[in-house]
């Protein structure tokens, strides 16, 4: 998508009067139905900055985040803000609360993220846990953004928009195995119509409760964070008097990747404006003035908080850029699909042999085939059939033989099923990491899942390969320009994702028990891994904050 509108709403916060303000939210947002793509609001927008946070901390799914979620999806926008957040609403003792930023999906998707500099002045660490370091993109109708919150405007190093690996715009079309579709552009990179970068970000979205004693450092490091990171970068502040008398006076803006404004507000002015940005105007800028080329390369380091053990766990898995997904079994189930189609095929040839040697058979049938034929449904069907006529010497009849290819077709025409927390935790890493999928078998089959997994926006580059060895790992990850230990794999297999990426240097989690088909058996390898067993056990060993 090439245009997007955002909608800037500057407003005065009522004290401590969540749903007033929320009701104020829904006025507007209504009005927005159908003229914006994303509407941005202040700092912690249901109650103020300042106020005593055990009295209005909400969690993940209270008041305020149900009732913004809502109206995203009746009005078909994203919206995106900070509330004042706890983990247990019904702990006020115990409990810890955060300054947390929030981007709602239209679809319902939500990503969390916390505020990571606490504003000393106002005594913000005094009450709330900082959130980490690492920067939180979110991808939205083809545009990443990264949204920040007030005081975090202040730190440059934190605000920076670094080049990712590899040469991979978020808006050019690969194939599956990763390379573009557009070959002539790619096969010339440096010339004038395609040289733009590959920027972490193209948005900057900053919302605050910034006084107006300080609105004129606000205006100045709005301007300059869009001048130095070459993306546009939109500010909204609120207007009105808290309730400790001290008074904002809006300012609210957004400027281009030149740093020239290109919307605002009068002072104390209280609406709603919306501007629309374009993508191509944006490369353009990066094209004709490539800053960036000269621009220092540099990794945030995590806090000695985000390095520690967890009581219950493993230390966690750091200096990571890219992580790497097996698929089957890992982010949708595909084996036990076989094992009913293996239940039925001895069915099929009971009158010729027991369970155990149609079994035993078909293992050796599908090895002998494996150089061939590869690996997926359409091998285990021509395997199947082999084996039928081998195991019953040509006696199998047409119509058995018929009835064994329709289960190689089922397996096939199988509805997908995701795994247990896939559409939850691939959103929040996509937002913070560069995601790859790195599956193994017949290309069209693993293309058909894909596509209905609905999954493919999460992954910023897919490889489908014949087999999952050492070779390629290395060579997927040169043409990423990522280091091995930058890298972190993450799959149910310890032969496929787990022992060949051990062995070039780079990091692995292993999700289940295990346990897998014969042909993925193989030794537990000496070094040493992570081992979850599912999917959302895996945001634990990274550093992020609260999801």
């Amino acid at each position: 998508m090439d245009t997007l509108r955002v909608s800037l709403v500057q407003t005065d916060i009522l004290w401590e009067d969540a749903p007033a303000n929320l009701e104020r939210y829904a006025q507007k947002l209504r009005a927005l139905k159908g003229q914006t793509d994303l509407a941005v609001l202040p700092e912690v927008c249901a109650n103020g900055f300042g106020c005593e946070a055990a009295a209005v901390a909400q969690g993940n799914d209270g008041l305020t985040i149900s009732t913004l979620r809502r109206l995203a999806a009746e009005n078909g926008m994203a919206v995106t803000g900070s509330f004042i957040a706890c983990d247990d609403e019904n702990d006020d003792e115990n409990g810890s609360y955060y300054n947390r930023g929030f981007f709602l999906y239209p679809d319902g998707r939500a990503v969390f993220f916390d505020k990571s500099h606490l504003f000393r002045m106002g005594s913000e660490g005094k009450e709330f846990e900082a959130g980490p370091n690492r920067p939180v993109i979110v991808p939205y109708l083809g545009w990443n953004i990264r949204p920040v919150i007030c005081y975090d405007l202040r730190f440059p190093v934190y605000c920076r928009n670094r080049q990712l690996p590899g040469r991979c715009p978020e808006d050019e079309i690969q194939n599956p195995d990763g390379t573009p579709e557009n070959q002539n552009a790619a096969a010339a990179p440096d010339s004038a119509e395609t040289d733009f970068g590959n920027f972490e970000y193209d948005l900057m979205t900053v919302v605050a409760n910034w006084p107006e004693s300080r609105i004129r450092s606000w205006s100045n490091m709005l301007e300059a964070r869009a001048a130095e990171n070459q993306a546009y970068v939109c500010g909204v502040n609120r207007v009105g008097d808290d309730g400790l008398g001290i008074h904002y006076n809006g300012g609210s803006a957004v400027f281009d990747a030149i740093g020239r404004e290109m919307l605002s507000f009068l002072p104390d002015e209280e609406g709603v404006k919306t501007v629309t940005l374009s993508k191509e105007r944006l490369h353009r800028r990066r094209r004709l003035f490539p800053a960036w080329r000269d621009a220092d390369r540099f990794e945030l380091l995590p806090s000695p908080t985000e390095t520690a053990a967890t009581p219950s766990g493993p230390a966690r898995c750091n200096g990571i850029r890219l992580i790497g997904f097996d698929a089957d079994d890992t982010l949708w189930e595909n084996a036990r699909y076989f094992v009913e189609a293996e239940r039925e095929y001895a069915r099929l040839l009971a009158p010729w042999a027991q369970a155990d040697e149609v079994h035993r058979r078909l293992v050796a049938t599908e090895t002998r085939n494996m150089e061939w034929y590869g690996y997926g449904a359409m091998a285990y069907t021509l395997s199947l059939v082999e084996n039928a006529v081998s195991l019953t010497k040509g006696q199998v009849s047409a119509q058995v033989l018929g009835q064994v290819v329709e289960l190689g077709r089922a397996i096939l025409a199988h509805p997908l099923e995701l795994k247990p927390d896939v559409e939850r935790v691939l959103p929040l890493l996509r937002s913070r990491y560069r995601l790859i999928m790195i599956t193994k078998g017949d290309m069209l089959d693993q293309e058909r899942k894909l596509s209905r997994s609905g999954l493919t926006p999460c992954f910023h580059h897919i490889e489908i390969v014949t087999e999952k060895h050492t070779a390629n790992y290395r060579r997927i990850l040169r043409q990423l320009d990522v280091r091995p230990e930058e890298f972190l794999m993450v799959g149910n297999s310890v032969k496929s994702d787990i022992a060949p990426v051990l062995e070039i240097g780079a990091q692995a989690v292993l999700v289940g028990d295990g346990k897998v088909w014969e042909f993925e058996r193989t030794e537990r390898p000496s070094r040493e891994f992570r081992q979850i067993s599912r999917l959302g056990e895996l945001l634990s060993l990274l550093p992020l904050g609260p999801a």
